[in-house]
């Protein structure tokens, strides 16, 4: 979330932050918006949080999207939304994700240990 705040001004497009959890299934999706384009907040952060949801096949789905105040530069707002469904597979999506510029960074897998889950030692 901070990197999404700390570069939302800086170029007209940036790609999300994404990371999904497979343990609970949930993804969350983190969407630096250029104070230009604020205006089109809701439907950059319904389109994306969707992908996401679907492009993991994950069952819930975070998404926020973060932007500078427009009118006052020196505030941010965010905006967030949560969608909670059976993944469904979709022609139509499938088609948007494979021939549309991708909307996301490469993904990578990466396993991290709970650090807070006590380890017993023989």
């Amino acid at each position: 979330m901070i990197k999404a705040i700390e570069i939302c001004e800086e170029k007209e497009f940036v790609s999300p932050y994404r990371i999904h959890i497979p343990r609970t299934n949930c993804s969350f999706i983190f969407i630096p918006l250029h104070s230009s384009k604020s205006q089109y907040w809701k439907n950059t952060l319904n389109n994306l949080v969707n992908a996401q949801k679907y492009e993991q096949e994950a069952e819930k789905c975070v998404g926020v999207t973060v932007f500078r105040d427009p009118n006052m530069l020196e505030y941010f707002q965010l905006f967030w939304m949560y969608i909670e469904g059976q993944w469904v597979y979709d022609a139509e999506m499938e088609m948007l994700l494979k021939n549309n510029l991708p909307p996301f960074r490469e993904t990578y897998y990466k396993k991290v240990e709970n650090r807070y889950k006590l380890h017993s030692f023989a």
